[in-house]
């Protein structure tokens, strides 16, 4: 065999060993890792056992694996309740999985804790702004899921008006802290226009026009309620 083929092969049996080689570590060093990240999570303080669960839940979110996710994000808030960035993740995966009523609830401690976390007043504005248009909106999910099911008339048009009700709080509390993006307006115009409000549903929706001249969901939304107004509705 020519000497050049004979390094040529040598060379590459010494690349695979070292692979090989580099693998075990590898694979030893995640494994004494996660006995480790295991050791902290049954034996360390409470903000060790937090910072494991809030790490494996952001890699459990990055999977998809959206329920254990939940699971160690929860533990985290048992650990420290006011762990605010546990908050945030989970109640992003309760609104994917329109398990509205317990991303409200998160929303909620969000909105609480958001001032105690920075005195940064742009921070707490820009914050707050969202996260009262989150609440808005999940009540808006709720709104839907009721006129959706098939429960009695009388009870569906209670809970239908508390639910639009508190949608409008939200939207109006997030106007106040920056009533230059169309967001809240889009949010709040859509809870009057629930509720047959019609002036006012067409107040929010010609400020989204304002904000936005080209926004295809307000121009939609004031051609209908208009037209209406015009065919004598309320």
């Amino acid at each position: 065999m020519p000497a050049g083929v004979v390094r040529e092969n040598l060379h590459l049996r010494r690349m695979k060993m070292k692979k090989k080689f580099v693998t075990g570590v590898l694979s030893i060093f995640v494994f004494c890792s996660v006995v480790m990240g295991c050791a902290t999570a049954t034996t360390g303080t409470n903000e060790n056992k937090a910072d494991f669960y809030f790490d494996r839940g952001q890699r459990y979110m990055e999977k998809g694996d959206l329920d254990r996710a939940i699971a160690d994000f929860t533990e985290v808030i048992r650990l420290a309740p006011d762990a605010f960035n546990a908050y945030i993740l989970r109640s992003s995966i309760y609104y994917k999985k329109e398990d509205f009523d317990r991303a409200i609830a998160d929303y909620t401690q969000i909105i609480r804790l958001t001032p105690l976390v920075t005195d940064d007043a742009k921070y707490v504005q820009a914050y707050l702004y969202n996260f009262y248009c989150l609440r808005g909106e999940a009540h808006l999910g709720i709104l839907n899921r009721i006129h959706q099911s098939e429960e009695a008339q009388e009870s569906k048009e209670a809970r239908k008006a508390r639910e639009i009700d508190l949608a409008i709080v939200d939207f109006t509390e997030a106007i106040k802290l920056n009533n230059t993006d169309k967001r809240a307006y889009i949010g709040r115009g859509t809870a009057y226009m629930t509720m047959q409000d019609v002036d006012r549903s067409i107040a929010d929706f010609e400020k989204v026009i304002e904000l936005d001249p080209k926004n295809v969901m307000a121009i939609d939304a004031l051609v209908a309620l208009k037209f209406n107004l015009l065919m004598g509705g309320n």
